[in-house]
C-alpha cells in the first residue's frame, strides 16, 4: 500500500493557526514513518491546487484544517476549496479528515456518494478554548480539543487503524480529558467546566462515515518525503516555498 497524505490548511487567522500548529506535529510523525506528504498551505490552500494535487498525487488520506460550512470547506478568501455539487468528486478514493465546522451535515455524505472511502467531520461548529496570552504550543486551554481531534485522530489513522477504531480512539481520548477535569489534576482549573462542555459538544457532533475497515496506510521503517507549497511570511510577496524533504524538517510560520 502506498502511503500518501494531502494536507490542506490556509493558516490565516487564529483558528487556522491553531489547527496548522497541531497538524504539523502529525506531519512530522507521518514523514518519520514512511508517508509521503503534500501540504497545501496559506495561498496554496485553494480549489485549483486541491484539484491539481488530488489528481496528480492520488492521496490515500486528505486532511483539511480550515473553516467549513454544511456544504463546503473554504480558503483564506472564503472561496470554496471543496464544495458539494462542485468538486467533491476529487475526494474519490481517499479517506477524508475534515477538521472544520459543520461539514458533517451534508458535505460528508456527498463525498461518500462520490466514492470517498471514509469521511470524518463535525455536524456543527468545532469549538475550542484559547488563551491568547501564551504561544499556541503552550496553550493548555486549547490542548484538550487539539489533542483529541487532531493529534489522536490523525496519529491513529497514520498508525494504520481502521475508521471505526479511529473513531473509538477519539472518543476514548475525549473521555480521558473529561476525567482529567472531573477527578484529575485539571479539576481545580477555573475553566474546567467550560472545557468539559466543549469536549462533550464536539463529541456529540463528531461523525465518521464510509467503509468500516478502511485504512490510510501502514507505518514503514523509512523516511517519507514532504512537499510543502505556500508563501512564507517575511520572505516577500509571491515567494514560494517548494520543499522536497527527506528527514525531519519543516518550515513553520508560527513557532513555539
Amino acid at each position: 500500500m502506498s502511503n500518501r497524505v494531502l494536507a490542506i490548511c490556509p493558516e490565516y487567522d487564529i483558528v487556522t493557526r491553531y489547527l496548522s500548529h497541531y497538524l504539523n506535529k502529525t506531519i512530522d510523525y507521518a514523514i518519520q514513518n514512511g508517508y509521503d506528504v503534500t501540504q497545501l498551505w496559506t495561498n496554496y490552500a485553494n480549489k485549483s491546487s486541491f484539484e491539481e494535487y488530488s489528481t496528480s498525487f492520488n492521496p490515500t488520506a486528505t486532511i483539511f484544517c480550515a473553516h467549513g460550512s454544511p456544504i463546503g470547506i473554504y480558503d483564506a478568501s472564503i472561496n470554496p476549496i471543496v464544495e458539494r455539487g462542485l468538486n467533491e468528486n476529487y475526494l474519490s478514493g481517499s479517506v477524508v479528515f475534515a477538521i472544520s465546522c459543520q461539514t458533517g451535515k451534508e458535505l460528508a455524505q456527498s463525498a461518500i456518494d462520490s466514492n470517498a472511502k471514509a469521511y470524518t467531520g463535525f455536524r456543527d461548529d468545532l469549538i475550542f478554548l484559547v488563551n491568547t496570552s501564551v504561544p499556541i504550543g503552550r496553550d493548555d486551554r486549547a490542548l484538550p480539543v487539539m489533542d483529541t481531534w487532531i493529534t489522536t485522530q490523525l496519529l491513529s489513522a497514520l498508525e494504520g487503524k481502521t475508521k471505526n477504531r479511529i473513531y473509538s480512539d477519539v472518543i476514548d481520548r475525549k473521555k480521558q480529558w473529561i476525567d482529567h477535569f472531573v477527578d484529575g489534576d485539571g479539576k481545580n482549573e477555573w475553566w474546567a467546566d467550560d472545557e468539559i462542555r466543549v469536549l462533550n459538544w464536539n463529541a456529540s457532533n463528531f461523525v465518521a462515515l464510509g467503509q468500516e475497515d478502511v485504512v490510510v496506510g501502514k507505518p514503514i521503517n523509512q523516511i517519507g518525503n514532504l512537499v510543502k507549497l505556500g508563501v512564507v511570511e517575511g520572505i516577500g510577496a509571491g515567494a514560494l516555498v517548494l520543499s522536497s524533504i527527506v528527514g525531519y524538517y519543516l518550515w513553520r510560520r508560527y513557532k513555539k
